[in-house]
């Protein structure tokens, strides 16, 4: 859809340089609408891609970890990153790329875990 304006001008380049020469003020806004034209079709192939490619939206379940079993939990999980200084991020695995399926989020101020899974965890 962009190129069909420029396909047309150059079927007509013979034609161009006397219309040029002729009418200033026309080119000028014949190149205006060619400019107008190219955002009106990115802007609208834009919003079309948008409306088929919307984020896939994560269902996660949430647990809360009872205070006796937060010691435990701590021992076997890694740490991966602080949020900020009430929370902190981790995981079974030492990647950050792998917590997709399973994290918890821990608040040491509160002292209270809790853990993030997808749902159904059989995905």
């Amino acid at each position: 859809m962009l190129v069909i304006p420029y396909v047309y001008l150059d079927s007509v380049k013979q034609i161009i340089p006397n219309y040029i020469n002729q009418n200033y003020l026309m080119t000028v806004a014949i190149l205006m609408s060619l400019i107008f034209y190219n955002f009106i079709v990115l802007k609208m192939w834009l919003s079309i891609l948008r409306y088929f490619k919307k984020p896939i939206k994560q269902q996660y379940k949430i647990e809360k970890i009872t205070n006796d079993r937060i010691i435990e939990e701590l021992e076997r999980l890694y740490f991966l990153f602080m949020y900020d200084n009430e929370r902190h991020i981790l995981a079974k695995e030492n990647d950050v790329k792998k917590i997709e399926k399973e994290f918890f989020v821990y608040h040491p101020k509160e002292n209270v875990m809790i853990r993030y899974f997808k749902y159904p965890e059989s995905q």
